[in-house]
């Protein structure tokens, strides 16, 4: 539920300008200045009538924006080292879920002297993890450098698109396949 404040303050972004002509990008987004470039969101185009709408090259700005993620060193500028994060806000500013954070740093908790031995030998651990500690309610907690330095070494994972197909027909046209003559069957097969 909204409060009265952001239900304002959406419909004074989502209003349509009388000044604003066809085919230009509405304000950015509030909080946004309108000097710094888009991020990962999407600029609507206002027509006339007031109408909203996405441009192509909009959808493919954002995409990438996406792709790109947020570097190590934008992470470390935005506050000291030893600030503690909770999972949940470091998940967001490193652009994955909070599931797989909380996965990476329990990998962590696990093998510390594992993956301590591989770091000192110079070699890369082969599994993803994060250095964070238990807080009050066992909650997870990071520090910004210790985030900063799992997005410098992680690896995005390989991503295949791929689709699966469930096709089924008619029970009526089966029934009749299975009970019908062998005329009736060649049909009825014939047609799916």
């Amino acid at each position: 539920m909204l409060d009265a404040g952001v239900r304002a303050a959406l419909r004074a972004l989502m209003a349509p300008s009388a000044a604003t002509p066809t085919g230009y990008p509405a304000d950015p987004p509030v909080g946004v200045p309108a000097t710094e470039p888009g991020g990962a969101y999407l600029v609507p185009l206002i027509d006339p009538d007031g109408s909203r709408w996405v441009s192509e090259a909009e959808l493919i700005r954002c995409q990438r924006a996406r792709d790109e993620g947020v570097s190590a060193d934008q992470v470390r500028s935005l506050g000291s080292p030893v600030d503690q994060l909770p999972i949940s806000e470091a998940a967001r500013l490193a652009g994955v879920t909070t599931r797989y954070l909380r996965e990476v740093a329990r990998y962590h908790e696990l093998h510390e002297a594992e993956i301590g031995a591989s770091v000192a030998a110079g070699r890369q651990p082969r599994h993803a993890y994060l250095e964070a500690q238990r807080g009050t309610k066992n909650r997870w907690l990071v520090t910004r450098e210790h985030l900063a330095e799992f997005l410098e070494r992680r690896r995005p994972p390989a991503v295949r698109v791929a689709y699966d197909l469930t096709l089924t027909t008619e029970k009526s046209l089966g029934v009749l396949a299975l009970l019908g003559d062998g005329a009736t069957r060649t049909a009825v097969l014939g047609s799916i």
